[in-house]
């Protein structure tokens, strides 16, 4: 794998928004377990 400045902020970005929804949806659902 190329490491590539662009490369690695899109996959930075792409976990950080994975990881927003979780803990979004976690807040909004506390007691769903999922």
């Amino acid at each position: 794998m190329p490491r590539e400045p662009a490369n690695v902020a899109d996959v930075r970005l792409y976990l950080t928004q994975k990881s927003s929804r979780a803990v979004t949806k976690s807040r909004r659902n506390p007691d769903s377990k999922e």
